[in-house]
């Protein structure tokens, strides 16, 4: 079965030339992740699973969304994919489940509906109306799926920024689950947040892994399987 990029109408000259270029390579950035984050992470740890889960939800949309551009393509139709009002509303739903799982099993000590201020010590945003935490969380987690989607559009550009930004997230994470250095850092402390830290570190390597490979010239496109999955 060969899998290869779909090239729509009005795709530039310099870009049809991918049509032959295999793709959903994101299916083996989540099973690197998957299977790196499983081998190394503690079991008890509810922030790792919990990323884990979400990035597979959000992963599996965009499956869905490359899966059903091969058929269409396959069958000579337009070569659309997840209608996007579907697509949307997949990721709400999952925004909306993670919002409500935080909102009432906190992770942590500090209140299930409340997020820190980024650049200022101490300060945590708590929502006088705690519901509002559930359009938030959705709205980061939409806003995040959809901005790595429309990044990708040249080679090695949605893996390159991935992985920087999974190498940062991994020292902060680290940092916050320590007590000695958040507290020299003078940021909240989350016991347990340094297993993100694994979870992270997988997917950096992942990305890294993958843009040996999708750099350009691209052998692989990573569709869109895994930029509607990044960890938020």
């Amino acid at each position: 079965m060969q899998i290869h990029q779909v090239v729509r109408e009005g795709t530039p000259d310099t870009h049809a030339a991918k049509g032959t270029t295999p793709t959903m390579g994101g299916l083996i950035i989540l099973g690197a992740v998957g299977g790196s984050t499983l081998l190394w992470m503690r079991f008890d740890s509810r922030y790792v699973w919990l990323a884990l889960v979400v990035t597979l939800l959000m992963g599996g949309l965009g499956f869905l969304d490359d899966y059903l551009k091969l058929q269409q393509k396959r069958a000579g139709e337009e070569n659309l994919g997840l209608v996007e009002r579907y697509k949307l509303a997949g990721q709400i739903t999952i925004g909306l489940a993670l919002g409500c799982y935080i909102w009432q099993v906190p992770l942590n000590t500090l209140p299930g509906a409340s997020t820190t201020l980024p650049f200022y010590k101490y300060v945590l945003i708590v929502p006088a109306i705690p519901v509002l935490y559930l359009p938030f969380v959705t709205f980061v987690m939409t806003g995040t799926s959809n901005a790595v989607n429309l990044t990708d559009g040249l080679d090695g550009l949605a893996a390159g920024l991935m992985a920087i930004a999974m190498l940062t997230m991994a020292l902060f994470a680290y940092v916050m689950g320590r007590a000695d250095a958040s507290e020299y850092l003078q940021i909240f402390y989350l016991r347990g947040a340094g297993e993100l830290t694994v979870f992270c570190s997988a997917v950096f390597g992942a990305a890294v892994g993958f843009l040996w490979y999708n750099a350009h010239p691209a052998q692989v496109f990573m569709g869109a399987t895994a930029p509607s999955a990044p960890p938020k």
